[in-house]
């Protein structure tokens, strides 16, 4: 009778290991695909698309997070899992990882073109302000008309 006990309680463990595994997955796969989408927005400068993402990403990725500790909190019963989902877990978190690397990828190349716009726009302030004659006070306070000075031009980035 014990080993039939034994055996009964293995049961809904195994089951609810199933379970957490599954949902570990389902999260997993989940948050790939909103990386993945993020990163298509990326590519193509959709900043509104991108924008939307935001408030479920987060959501997921805590999600996953939370789910993901309480799998691993139970590492007796993770230890005894089937070496298929064993195997399932470790695929997906390669998959996150290779989309999470090209969504890094896609940012960095946003924030260089960006850049690149940034100071495109600077030197063309600069140069049109450099052609224009630029009235200025002195040290004295006196006005005068200087178009031989540098001008000094910045972007504050406080939004």
């Amino acid at each position: 009778m014990e080993q039939t006990e034994q055996k009964n309680n293995k049961a809904p463990a195994s089951a609810a290991q199933n379970q957490a595994i599954e949902s570990v997955l389902s999260s997993a796969a989940t948050l790939t695909d909103i990386i993945k989408q993020e990163t298509e927005y990326l590519r193509a400068a959709n900043t509104k698309g991108f924008k939307s993402l935001h408030d479920k990403k987060t959501e997921v990725a805590n999600s996953y997070q939370h789910k993901l500790h309480n799998l691993l909190a139970q590492k007796e019963h993770l230890a005894s899992a089937a070496p298929t989902d064993l195997e399932r877990l470790q695929q997906a978190r390669q998959d996150m990882i290779m989309a999470s690397r090209e969504n890094l990828e896609a940012l960095e190349r946003t924030n260089k073109s960006l850049n690149r716009i940034s100071e495109r726009i600077m030197k063309l302030a600069r140069e049109k302000a450099e052609k224009q004659s630029i009235s200025a006070y002195s040290n004295k306070g006196a006005l005068y008309n200087n178009s031989k000075r540098p001008v000094s031009v910045g972007v504050i980035e406080t939004a």
